[in-house]
């Protein structure tokens, strides 16, 4: 696709990695490593392509109600013997926010990026997570 971008005259790339990226949890280092080489890529991309009008960012999202996040809350509610409901109370009071996001949030901060007014952003990762990682949240956890 890179190459496709810059016969164009440049382009954005949103890459959607996770706050994983930044925070492995126990029993989560696949995820976690894949999560940090798309930033590391993100940045590799937009250091080599930048003058050539290509910039690349990521979105490295919190909780998020999808399809894997309903699965992994299924999962601790049957291991806690609560509902997905209750799980999902649980990650949401974890962050400033107080909830998980939409997928239609995320998805607001990947047009952003992809737009013109991002102009000068390159390289960036951009954390969407409520504020589950400001200090005064993140004893909560």
């Amino acid at each position: 696709m890179i190459p496709a971008l810059i016969r164009r005259g440049g382009g954005a790339i949103v890459n959607i990695a996770s706050v994983a990226a930044f925070n492995a949890t126990a029993g989560s280092a696949s995820y976690s490593v894949s999560k940090a080489g798309v930033v590391a890529l993100t940045r590799a991309i937009a250091n080599r392509y930048g003058e050539s009008g290509v910039r690349s960012n990521c979105i490295c999202p919190g909780w998020v109600r999808t399809p894997m996040s309903e699965q992994e809350m299924f999962d601790r509610a049957a291991v806690e013997g609560t509902s997905i409901e209750r799980e999902f109370q649980v990650v949401a009071a974890r962050n400033a926010l107080g909830r998980v996001a939409d997928p239609a949030e995320v998805a607001s901060v990947a047009a952003f990026l992809a737009s013109p007014d991002a102009s000068f952003i390159t390289g960036a990762s951009i954390v969407v997570d409520g504020g589950a990682r400001t200090p005064a949240t993140a004893r909560a956890m």
